[in-house]
Parts: C-alpha cells; structure tokens; sequence
C-alpha cells in the first residue's frame, strides 16, 4: 500500500523508504475483526534507513551539529482510491523500542491477522516469529493508562464539533457516547488479560463484543461496570503471571542486530560487543606495557 502510496504521490517519505521497508501491516478496525466498507486504512510500517542513520560515524554525542536522523514519518487522512488512510512508517530501531516498552498500538502491529499483513521480507518474518519476545507485565501498564484515557473521554457530546468522521459524530448524538472509545477502553483490558494469562495476543477473539459496543447495545452503565470489574480482576492476574516483569532489553538488542546484519551485511565494525571492548582493553594494556 505504502508502494501505492508513494507511486502515486500521495505521500513523500525519505527516498530509500520506497526500497527498505521490511513490515507492512494494517491495524485497527481491520485487525481487530470490526471493520465495514466506510472504515479508514491504520498502516503501519518498519523500514531500514540508510547505515549511516542508524551508525552515524564521527559524531561526538552533545557535540557540533548531530547528524541527520531518520525516526519515523507520519500522514494522516490521506485520500487514495476512495478510502482514507493513515500512515505510519518507523525505523527499525524506533519500532524496536517502542515494540520494548509495550506500547499497545505497537504490540498490536506485531499480532495483526495474516490478512492484514501488506508486505513482508525475511527480516520481517524473523521479527513476526520472536513478536512474543517484547511482551512483559509493563503491557498491563501501559494498556492500563490507555484504556483509563479512553474512558475519559467518552463523554463528548459537549465537545461533538472537535469529532471529525460525520458517522462518528451522528453515533455519539444517537447514543450519548463515543461508543468507538468505549470500544477501545474494554478491548484494551481484555488484550492485557491475554497476554499477562497466555503470554500472547489474538487481536480477533473479542470481535463480537467490540462491534457490539460500537453498535451502541452497551449502556454507558455497563461499560463502566465492566470496565471496574476487569480491571479489578486484572490485578490479581498481574501478581500471578509468569511473564517477565520487564523487556528482556539484551535479547531483543541480539534480535535487533541480528536484522540489521541480515540487511546491511557484517556491522561489527559498528558494534562494540563485550569481547570486542575486552580485547581492546587487553591490547591497550599489552601497548602500555612495551612503553
């Protein structure tokens, strides 16, 4: 899609996106099983910058001009073939640590159905098959202050003009309100119960609940019992997990590496291992010695 996308200029990323991108998928609605004709395109993508991004050479950190850098790049409410799309495209790097700190949208692009995956390369087959590796209890968290935020902000009908999609607008009016935020708050805790209990995530299993909330067949009463109750029950689940408390940062750097040497060929020059520092320390000493 993202090929699409720049072939048609619609959108302008930096020139080697259109060659390095490893992981495309589509998210939201599309993922979570909820989608209709009229809903909009989340993409996501993981691409490879250029080396010199990723190991800018003869730059002191804190020091003189940084060189450039390549993050991530963003369009939203971008209109192609009748359909809106939103565009995200991360750096490997940047999506390897927002992957690590459990970002729900993140880990979300990691668990997306078969189908709603784009484009995939080996390196994106080798990040699919170690998704597991960035799960920790800091998912709980994170999804926790996400669904909170969601919660809050479901009661919109002083604030109707702000919504954009008319169909959304019309739905709050019609239910008194935002039933897509609702949606969203009782998703996030349920994933969270999967992963702290099963140490994975089925981003489709709830489909049926979360289009019944959006249609407006919950209460707004009912929402918010459901919701106390979960998360009640979830601290519980979170004390008697196995799941690691946190990233397994050494792991998921090894995978990282591991990537970038798949795509840019041998990078030890670049990277600066235990042993590597070792032997460095030991030839210094050895120099030192013939002095």
């Amino acid at each position: 899609m993202i090929q699409e996308l720049i072939s048609a200029g619609i959108i302008r990323p930096p020139h080697f996106v259109r060659t390095s991108i490893q992981l495309e998928v589509t998210t939201g609605s599309q993922s979570y099983g909820t989608a209709h004709e009229k809903s909009d395109q989340d993409i996501y993508a993981v691409c490879i910058p250029a080396k010199e991004f990723v190991f800018p050479t003869n730059e002191i950190i804190g020091f003189g001009t940084p060189k450039q850098k390549f993050d991530q790049y963003l369009e939203h409410h971008l209109k192609f073939k009748d359909k809106e799309f939103d565009v995200t495209i991360f750096s490997i790097t940047k999506y390897f640590d927002k992957c690590m700190q459990c970002n729900p949208n993140m880990v979300d692009t990691l668990f997306v159905p078969v189908n709603c995956i784009n484009h995939i390369t080996k390196i994106g087959n080798l990040i699919r098959e170690n998704r597991k590796l960035f799960l920790h209890k800091g998912y709980w968290h994170k999804s926790k202050g996400f669904a909170y935020s969601e919660l809050n902000k479901i009661r919109t009908t002083d604030q109707i003009d702000r919504v954009e999609s008319p169909k959304r607008r019309e739905d709050i009016l019609k239910h008194g309100y935002d039933t897509k935020r609702a949606a969203n708050a009782v998703r996030l805790l349920n994933q969270a119960e999967q992963v702290l209990m099963e140490e994975n995530l089925d981003l489709l299993r709830n489909r049926e609940q979360f289009k019944s909330i959006r249609r407006g067949e919950w209460t707004l009463e009912r929402i918010k019992e459901y919701f106390q109750k979960k998360e009640s029950e979830l601290e519980t689940v979170y004390l008697e997990s196995k799941l690691r408390l946190g990233p397994d940062e050494d792991s998921i750097k090894e995978l990282l590496l591991k990537c970038l040497e798949e795509y840019y060929g041998s990078i030890d020059q670049y990277v600066v291992t235990e042993s590597r520092a070792l032997a460095t320390l030991t030839k210094i000493k050895e120099l030192v010695g013939e002095l």
